[in-house]
């Protein structure tokens, strides 16, 4: 399940009954060697490796990166303009 909230359903049950959970944060890029394991697979991903290269890979994730850092330099523009307003 993707994380949305602190508070969404994985939040929940974490706090709930931790010890009946286990939490496994997989990130889009690694920055250092990770050992994933759970149950009988086992996989070792390097610093700098993409979880999977052929759908997300460096030039996806870069492109989603700009997209975002013009969002929110658009919402504080934004902010700034409507404090100017109020003040």
């Amino acid at each position: 399940m993707q994380r949305l909230h602190p508070n969404d359903l994985t939040g929940y049950l974490l706090e709930k009954n931790s010890s009946d959970w286990f939490y496994l944060n997989l990130p889009v890029y690694f920055e250092e060697d990770t050992n994933i394991k759970v149950g009988k697979f086992e996989k070792t991903i390097h610093s700098g490796e993409y979880i999977f290269p052929d759908r997300e890979g460096k030039v996806k994730v870069e492109r989603i990166k700009k997209k975002w850092v013009v969002i929110f330099l658009m919402l504080s523009i934004f902010k700034s303009q409507c404090l100017m307003q109020i003040v």
